[in-house]
C-alpha cells in the first residue's frame, strides 16, 4: 500500500510534468513548427497517468476509443471533402496538416470523455486559428505561413487543466456538465 505522502504527492508531479510538456509542445511549436518525437509518447503517457488517478480505467479506455474513432471520422470527411473539390485523393496530413497536430490529437484522447473531446476539438481549432490570424495581423512578415496547431492546442489544454486543477468540479473527464446544461 503507498505511503500516505506519494498518494499526496503524485497528482501534483504529474501535473507538473504534464504542465512542463505542454509548454515544450508549445514553444517548439511556436519556433520550429515541429514537435520533437520523443514529446508524444511522454504526452500520452503523462495524460494517462493524469486521467487514471481519477477515473477507473475501463472508463478511460472506452472513451480513448471512442474519442480515436472521432479523429479516424475527422480525418475521412477531411479526405471526402478534398476529393470531391479536387476529382482525386489529396495527401492532407503532411500538406495540410502536420504529422506533429495528429499525433497530438491522438495524445490527447486519453485525458477527454467523448463530450469534453469533441468540445475541445472544436474550440482549440477555434483558438488556434484566431490567435494565429492575430499574431500575423500584428507580426507581419515575421509569421510563417503554416499554423502552429498542435502548439496553440497545447496552450489551450494547459489553461482547461489550470482551470480542472483549481475547480475540481470542472471536469475533463465528465459529459454531465455538457450533455445536461448546454444541451
Amino acid at each position: 500500500m503507498p505511503s500516505k505522502n506519494l498518494t499526496t504527492v503524485l497528482p501534483f508531479i504529474v501535473q507538473a510534468s504534464v504542465a512542463s510538456l505542454l509548454c515544450l509542445t508549445f514553444l517548439q511549436d511556436m519556433r520550429e513548427r515541429a514537435i520533437s518525437l520523443i514529446l508524444f509518447p511522454l504526452l500520452f503517457m503523462s495524460f494517462l497517468l493524469t486521467t487514471v488517478l481519477h477515473v477507473p480505467f475501463q472508463e478511460v479506455s472506452v472513451a480513448f476509443l471512442l474519442n480515436l474513432a472521432f479523429l479516424i471520422l475527422q480525418a475521412g470527411l477531411l479526405y471526402g471533402y478534398f476529393w470531391l473539390k479536387q476529382g482525386s485523393v489529396m495527401p492532407v496530413i503532411g500538406s495540410m496538416l502536420g504529422w506533429g497536430d495528429v499525433l497530438f490529437w491522438v495524445t490527447t484522447t486519453v485525458l477527454f470523455s467523448p463530450a469534453n473531446f469533441i468540445l475541445f476539438f472544436l474550440l482549440s481549432s477555434l483558438f488556434s486559428l484566431s490567435t494565429y490570424l492575430l499574431l500575423r495581423t500584428f507580426m507581419q512578415g515575421k509569421q510563417r505561413a503554416q499554423v502552429p496547431l498542435a502548439g496553440l492546442q497545447a496552450l489551450f489544454l494547459l489553461f482547461l487543466l489550470v482551470i480542472q486543477w483549481f475547480f475540481p468540479a470542472f471536469s475533463l473527464h465528465d459529459d454531465y456538465l455538457i450533455l445536461n446544461h448546454l444541451i
